[in-house]
């Protein structure tokens, strides 16, 4: 058994200010010397991106439909080793899920597999006694996901306070945990993939500053340490002969589920991080490739000024490097890729189709693609689980044109030659580890 004192940062609605208390909480604790792990149930890339930066270790994504919920315990678990304290920060509001049952992959289901204590962010503003029947409720609503304590955010007095947490403790039986009011100068500014990087760490310091002092970080450490030990976290499946793989990251490149690489190291992956924004070539020796996401609308004309690197790619390619790409790494491949100003610009051409962006979103959810032919990952026929979250779109450039997989509703999708597979899609590999071993042994085949 595992000893990991954690909590859970719920809402009871998106916009309430879960991800300023995560946030100020990973900081302050930082501060005090501790080792802070985080998490973010569902698919988000950009609150990651944020716990990463404040926490100086990589967060990683708990979704029990994209991987399963044994899989989502096992790598919590696995995560946490070596870390003081984890902080989870959930989604939407604490019941907000899906499926037949309504709670899948919500915030109520991740508390109830780990065993950890909820702490509820609640929207004080322009309310009283009332939040005791809106806590109440929340409490009794689920037997399996009792409340742990109440954060009040945008309490305008201490006369205030007081009066919703006479209300909550004593019409509804949960304990305060203390309070934040508003503070204009403190916002996260417009949240957007690779946000994390170029915040910094003023915005961090400062929101660690509101947690010490409103909310009583004692009494959240003491809760933490009342979560139950886990059983141990089955080893990742081993691989054989080490592969140099090639990992695009920087500010641009940014999204990956964390998971995806640990199973790629722990099936034979050595991992060479390079910036396509600014290295010149491929790292020496890499034997594969891995492009992920990020918002390259934003970087358009500066990526494909840097020549040298899509002629390393091309050249990879044409030599039979295996290159898997997503969603901006799709981008990235294409002929032409549309910047925000939106002239179209230079991209690596191995992707015959031109990369649109629109002011809305093109795709958003969980899909279940099936491959429409063999690539690097799977077999024609066969099934993943994904998400998407794009506001690209593809124009192709050759009909017929070779896409990757079928989606519900008739949606063809990505695009496969040889051994380039590229896709708008994220992948979670955890579902499936088959799907890193499936590309490493592609890798391996360059012997």
């Amino acid at each position: 058994m595992v000893t990991v004192p954690r909590l859970v940062v719920a809402g009871t609605h998106s916009g309430v200010g879960k991800t300023s208390v995560t946030l100020g909480l990973m900081a302050a604790l930082k501060k005090r010397g501790l080792i802070v792990q985080g998490f973010k149930v569902g698919p988000d890339y950009i609150d990651t991106g944020h716990h990463t930066a404040v926490t100086g270790r990589p967060a990683r994504n708990l979704d029990p439909w994209l991987m399963s919920p044994k899989q989502a315990i096992g790598s919590f678990v696995r995560a946490s080793t070596g870390a003081d304290i984890a902080i989870v920060e959930g989604v939407m509001g604490l019941f907000d899920g899906g499926g037949s049952s309504g709670k899948e992959s919500s915030t109520a289901q991740i508390a109830d597999l780990i065993r950890a204590p909820i702490v509820l962010v609640v929207d004080a503003a322009g309310s009283a006694r009332s939040i005791g029947a809106l806590v109440h409720g929340f409490n009794t609503f689920d037997e399996a996901c009792s409340l742990g304590g109440v954060i009040f955010n945008r309490v305008g007095s201490l006369g205030h306070y007081q009066l919703v947490k006479e209300a909550v403790e004593k019409e509804a039986g949960v304990r305060s945990l203390g309070c934040l009011s508003p503070r204009e100068t403190i916002r996260i500014p417009e949240r957007q993939l690779g946000l994390a990087a170029q915040v910094g760490g003023g915005l961090y310091q400062e929101l660690g500053c509101m947690m010490e002092d409103g909310l009583d970080l004692d009494g959240l450490l003491a809760l933490a340490a009342s979560a139950p030990s886990l059983p141990k976290a089955p080893p990742l499946p081993k691989g054989s002969r080490r592969v140099s793989l090639a990992v695009a990251k920087d500010q641009v490149f940014c999204c990956y589920y964390q998971d995806n690489l640990d199973l790629l190291e722990s099936q034979g992956a050595q991992i060479e991080y390079f910036s396509p924004l600014h290295d010149k070539g491929l790292p020496p020796g890499a034997e594969g490739l891995y492009i992920g996401g990020g918002r390259l609308e934003l970087h358009g004309e500066d990526l494909s000024a840097n020549r040298a690197m899509h002629e390393a790619i091309s050249q990879a390619a044409a030599q039979g490097m295996p290159i898997y790409a997503e969603d901006g790494g799709l981008v990235y491949l294409c002929r032409k890729m549309m910047g925000t100003d939106g002239k179209d610009y230079p991209g690596v051409g191995l992707i015959p189709a031109r990369a649109c962006f629109g002011e809305k979103l093109a795709a958003l959810g969980y899909v279940e693609p099936v491959a429409r032919r063999d690539s690097l990952l799977l077999r024609q026929g066969q099934r993943v689980r994904g998400h998407e979250f794009r506001y690209s779109y593809l124009v192709p450039e050759e009909d017929p044109f070779p896409y990757a997989y079928d989606l519900p509703g008739g949606r063809t999708e990505g695009y496969v030659h040889g051994k380039l597979l590229a896709s708008q899609i994220h992948i979670h590999f955890a579902h499936n580890p088959q799907l890193a071993a499936n590309f490493l042994a592609a890798c391996r085949g360059l012997e």
